[in-house]
């Protein structure tokens, strides 16, 4: 068996050099052993003023650390040094670009001193990427389906990006009905859970670097709001002869357009034209076929 208290190494065995079945034991100690680095990961992506993590050399209550930053992997310029007493060095870093370090034991009771531990590096990012763009619904949208899809660019970094749809019946983002999705390296999200019946939605899109930078886009507006195929004034009625009026007015003389364009879709052929409007008085003065909104 092998036990060890820091650096203090006991090792006891049994064998039959003499003949007789004997318990023999050894004690040594480790030596100053150089640091092994532990993190941040070398050459992985920090977000400025990583905290320095190594092993410790074991020499119990007789050991500090020598640790040296420097963007020169020669640490021959630029050289940030820092002695501590534990094993984690708060670096204080924020300069973007690569950075070298690494840590050399040094014990407290005398002058010994280990070799420099491996060199490391890590790289601050402390940008955040550029904001995305909303594309689809656009603002003010309404939408037929408790369900919709949502689509933004994507956004500009220098490390791969994550996405969160962020969601509210508040323009702050904050209480009411606000949920946030996060959707990976996709820009596009099918909505899982539905909208609330004629509630005003505000929406946007959060672009999250591989550090936690982040910027967001502006935010538009979304409501879900069924309609009736041929509820051409969007009135929440079935459709009447004010409906084939508006409908009139929109086609041939300047009227508003309907709110929701696929219910003045009566044919079920886009795009919305006299056909339907011709369609649409069929079906309520002469017995035309169903409606066949899409």
């Amino acid at each position: 068996g092998v036990t060890a208290y820091y650096d203090k190494m006991v090792a006891v065995w049994t064998d039959t050099r003499h003949g007789n079945q004997e318990a023999y034991s050894a004690r040594w100690y480790l030596p100053l052993l150089e640091p092994r680095l532990l993190s941040p990961d070398s050459g992985s992506i920090q977000a400025p003023s990583p905290n320095l993590t190594w092993a410790t050399t074991w020499k119990e209550s007789d050991d500090r650390y020598l640790v040296q930053i420097s963007a020169d992997s020669t640490f021959t310029s630029g050289v940030t040094f820092g002695t501590v007493f534990d094993n984690t060095f708060p670096s204080s870093v924020t300069a973007e670009g690569k950075h070298f370090w690494r840590v050399m034991s040094l014990k407290i009771s005398n002058s010994d001193t280990s070799a420099w531990s491996p060199t490391w590096s890590f790289i601050v990012d402390g940008t955040p990427p550029t904001a995305s763009t909303l594309l689809s619904p656009v603002s003010g949208y309404l939408s037929q389906s408790p369900l919709p899809t949502f689509d933004w660019s994507n956004a500009i970094d220098a490390s791969p990006l994550t996405y969160a749809l962020e969601l509210s019946s508040n323009s702050g983002f904050v209480g009411g009905d606000t949920r946030t999705y996060y959707t990976g390296s996709a820009s596009i999200l099918a909505l899982p859970d539905p909208l609330l019946l004629d509630s005003t939605y505000y929406w946007r899109a959060r672009a999250i670097d591989v550090v936690g930078n982040n910027s967001v886009s502006g935010s538009w507006t979304i409501k879900y709001e069924p309609y009736f195929c041929g509820d051409v004034n969007n009135s929440g009625g079935t459709p009447n002869v004010v409906d084939i009026t508006y409908f009139v007015q929109w086609l041939f003389v300047g009227g508003p357009t309907p709110p929701i364009m696929a219910a003045a879709n009566v044919n079920g052929i886009s795009p919305v034209n006299i056909v339907d409007l011709v369609y649409l008085v069929q079906y309520l003065f002469a017995s035309g076929p169903p409606l066949n909104c899409q």
